[in-house]
Parts: C-alpha cells; sequence; structure tokens
C-alpha cells in the first residue's frame, strides 16, 4: 500500500499546469475577463462623456439664465431711472431757485417721494438728483450746495468734462456701478442728472 503511494506521488506532481483543468481555467480567463475588460472600458469612456456633456449643457443653461436675469435686472433699472427723471416733483425741483420760500419743503417732498419710489429695490444703495442750473445735490440727506459737496462723485467729475446727454451706466472705485440719466425740461435744456448707485454685491446677490 505504501509503495502504491509513493509510486503515484510523481504524477500527482507531474499533473500541474499539464492537466487539461487547469488549461481549460486559462482558455476560460482569457476569453472572459479581456473581453469583460473591453466592455468595461468602452462604458466608462461613454458614461464619461455622457457626464461631461450633461456638465456642459447645465453650465450653458446657467448661463443662459444668468444672462436672462442680469438683462432683466438692468432693464428695470434703467426704466425705474427713466420713471425718476420724469416725475413732477423732479423737473420742477431742477429749476426752483434755492433762495425761494417753498424750496425747502419742495425738496422734502422731492426726497420723499424718491425715496418711496425705490424702497422695494434692494440692489439700489442710493439715488442722487443733480441741479445742474443752480449746482445742487439732493439725496436722502436733503439738498446741498455743490459747493459743500467736498468730495465730487465719479459720475460728476465725468459729467463735467463731457456732459452726458443719455442714459448709461459707469463704473465707480467702490465697486459699484452708476446708472445716469439727464434731466430734461420742456425747453429742451438740460437741467439735472439723475444718478442711481447700484453696488455689484446687491447684484450677485440677485443673481445666485
Amino acid at each position: 500500500m505504501m509503495e502504491r503511494q509513493k509510486s503515484a506521488w510523481p504524477y500527482l506532481k507531474g499533473y500541474k499546469f499539464n492537466s487539461l483543468l487547469v488549461k481549460n481555467f486559462i482558455y476560460v480567463f482569457l476569453l472572459v475577463t479581456i473581453p469583460l475588460l473591453l466592455v468595461v472600458a468602452l462604458n466608462y469612456n461613454a458614461l464619461s462623456k455622457m457626464v461631461d456633456d450633461r456638465v456642459m449643457g447645465m453650465n450653458e443653461e446657467l448661463l443662459q439664465k444668468s444672462a436672462v436675469v442680469t438683462d432683466n435686472v438692468l432693464s428695470g433699472i434703467f426704466s425705474e431711472l427713466n420713471e425718476l427723471t420724469m416725475l413732477d416733483c423732479v423737473v420742477e425741483i431742477v429749476q426752483l431757485e434755492p433762495d425761494s420760500e417753498d424750496y425747502q419743503h419742495k425738496v422734502n417732498v422731492t426726497v420723499a417721494t424718491i425715496n418711496e419710489q425705490i424702497y422695494s429695490n434692494s440692489f439700489i444703495s442710493s439715488a442722487t438728483l443733480y441741479c445742474e442750473t443752480y449746482d445742487m445735490f439732493i439725496d436722502k440727506l436733503g439738498a446741498r450746495p455743490g459747493s459743500q459737496v467736498n468730495v465730487k462723485p465719479k459720475w460728476f467729475r465725468i459729467h463735467s468734462q463731457i456732459p452726458i446727454y443719455g442714459a448709461c451706466a459707469l463704473a465707480n472705485e467702490a465697486d459699484s456701478i452708476y446708472f445716469c440719466q439727464p434731466v430734461w425740461i420742456k425747453e429742451g435744456k438740460l437741467a439735472g442728472m439723475f444718478v442711481l448707485d447700484v453696488e455689484l454685491r446687491n447684484l450677485k446677490a440677485i443673481l445666485e
């Protein structure tokens, strides 16, 4: 019995990689694994491309929405600016002499009307009416002669050098944008300038 076991050992030792079982295992491994890896690689590339296309499409959609929102906001600002310049109190105050008896009352009415008009627009940080005929600045603090305004705003310096005759937007040094529009009287004379100061962070908050 011991001799049979010893004599069988060389056959078992030589079985190793020469057997049909091992050869079949290698064949099956090569035939199944390699095509499977190819399929996985192809699917991965297709999935990656699909994800990239989807992300690009979403970004493009977001950019389009942002552009539409921006256009609407800017159109709204210019529309409101145009309404403000045509208010009766505004057209009247730019022609009224500061020495007149009811000037201060008219200024108070103008300031109250402007504040009420722009109250709901959170992106407008301040509004200024410049009466060019009498060199007066009117804002939420009231009326002040130009001689008492030590630091003139950028829009005023530009307007002094190159008169602004139409609605425009000017960048300010303090991360804000000036939206300017002249105030005309019936005689076709430039009598003032209405300016809305809009901070960029307020616009950014709307677009987010």
